[in-house]
Order: structure tokens, then sequence, then C-alpha cells
């Protein structure tokens, strides 16, 4: 049985001293997204970065090292090729207004049928198998992938109430 990952991406700015402060503010915000994801029922977190040492000493998080040249698409494509996982929820970074009955609740449709919270503008995607999220190699942003997954698999996306 294939187990249930939430993906989070994370690229730090962090180039000055505020980047850096700002990154770190962000990647507290993951961290706890990741916590209320697994609490909500998400078997694993699972945090693609090319800067690991920012969540070094967080238990509980698989962290994935990422080449820092590749799109975010080719970061999601690339983990739909490898994980067999399913489903599988794709969120950029936190999502700090999500409790864990939210999690929970996008968990149990997800393992039925994609699931967006905006079709033109997702903020996340969730998919009941993570080999759908190949549709996301060589997007530069990942606003559009609920817009592929109608469009390239022919995959209507459920969307979520706000």
């Amino acid at each position: 049985m294939k187990r249930p990952e939430v993906w989070l991406c994370f690229a730090p700015a962090g180039r000055s001293d505020w980047e850096r402060r700002v990154d770190a503010a962000r990647a507290a915000c993951l961290v706890d997204t990741a916590a209320r994801a697994v609490r909500g029922g998400w078997g694993a977190a699972v945090v693609f970065t090319p800067s690991p040492s920012l969540f070094a000493g967080c238990r509980g998080l698989e962290i994935v090292e990422t080449d820092p040249a590749l799109r975010v698409g080719d970061v999601a494509g690339r983990a739909a090729s490898e994980r067999d996982a399913g489903p599988v929820l794709y969120a950029g970074s936190g999502m700090p207004a999500m409790t864990e009955q939210d999690w929970g609740e996008l968990r149990e449709t997800a393992a039925d049928a994609p699931v967006a919270n905006s079709l033109f503008s997702a903020d996340f995607v969730a998919v009941p198998d993570a080999p759908m999220l190949r549709i996301a190699r060589g997007a530069a942003v990942d606003n559009g992938f609920a817009l592929r997954l109608r469009d390239e698999c022919g995959a209507e996306p459920r969307i979520v109430e706000r």
C-alpha cells in the first residue's frame, strides 16, 4: 500500500541578513505546516530544498536536497517519478491557515480525485497517486499545476471552497 505524503518545496532567497531572517520565518512556517498535515492523516511530510541545513534538527520531516538550478516543476515532476506515494499533496511551502482537520479532509478527498484550491492559481494540488504530478515538469512556478492536470491528464480537479 502506498503512503500518503505532503510535498513542500522551499527555495530560500537569503542573500542579505534580512532575507535570511525572512527565510528562517518561512522555514518555521513550513515546519509547523508539515506537523499539522501529518497529524491530520498524511503519512509523511517531505521537504524538497536546496538548503537542507535550514531544517537540521527538525524531527518528523524527510528532507530531500535539490539542485538550486531546478525549476519547481522539475523538482515536483522528478519526485512524482521517483516516489511510490499516494495520495500526494503538493504545496509550494507553508500553509499556515490550514488546520489538522483541513488536512484530514483533503487527505480523504484526494484519495479518489485531484483537489486544488484554485484551477488557475493553485497554492496546493492533491492527487490520488504521485505519477499524476509528472505534469509539473518544466513549470517555472507551481500556480498552474491544477490547470495542467485538467488540460494534460484530463483529470478535472475538485476546487475546494475558501
